[in-house]
């Protein structure tokens, strides 16, 4: 039920972020830039969040892919290959 499951949501963030030469702090700072500049489209994404994604704890929902891909330059669909959560709670 509330177990934290590596890899439960695989993705290539870590891979990708790696490749852009950016720390998660690095990474956060620039998510809170974008997020301030357009905050309809972008989110906040703090490096606690970044650790929980990229061990795949958990799946981003859409506005943080569509940060994260903003981000790093590449389609939120290469970085997340099995979706993204609905946000639909029971």
């Amino acid at each position: 039920p509330n177990e934290r499951v590596r890899d439960r949501y695989p993705n290539r963030l870590r891979e990708f972020r790696e490749r852009a030469l950016l720390t998660r702090i690095e990474f956060a700072k620039k998510s809170e830039l974008l997020a301030a500049a357009d905050p309809n489209t972008h989110r906040f994404i703090s490096h606690e969040t970044l650790r929980n994604l990229e061990g795949g704890f958990t799946r981003p929902r859409l506005s943080t892919g569509r940060t994260i891909a903003a981000v790093l330059g590449v389609p939120a669909e290469l970085l997340f290959p099995d979706g993204f959560d609905s946000g639909n709670r029971h």
